[in-house]
């Protein structure tokens, strides 16, 4: 991101920095990277859901003549089957 003016760029980057010191204090490295990695956990597994999603909604919702119109579009069974394979 490029500020309009150098100084203003400089206090910014400033803050952030006395700002990430006082959080590396508070928390040791070990811990941040835990939250870091549980952070990216949650993340993928949100994403994996609205990927879920957004297939059934492909597939069901837009009724494109590619798929078969025979399918059973309970949207309960698909939500079920999605939180069971999520976790693997």
């Amino acid at each position: 991101m490029h500020l309009a003016s150098p100084t203003i760029s400089a206090r910014v980057d400033e803050q952030l920095t006395v700002k990430i010191q006082r959080v590396s204090r508070n928390i040791s490295r070990k811990w941040q990277w835990r939250l870091y990695t549980m952070c990216l956990v949650v993340w993928d597994l949100i994403l994996a859901a609205l990927s879920f999603r957004a297939a059934y909604f492909v597939r069901f919702d837009l009724s494109l003549p590619i798929f078969a119109k025979d399918a059973m579009p309970s949207f309960i069974y698909y939500q079920s089957l999605v939180i069971l394979i999520i976790p693997f």
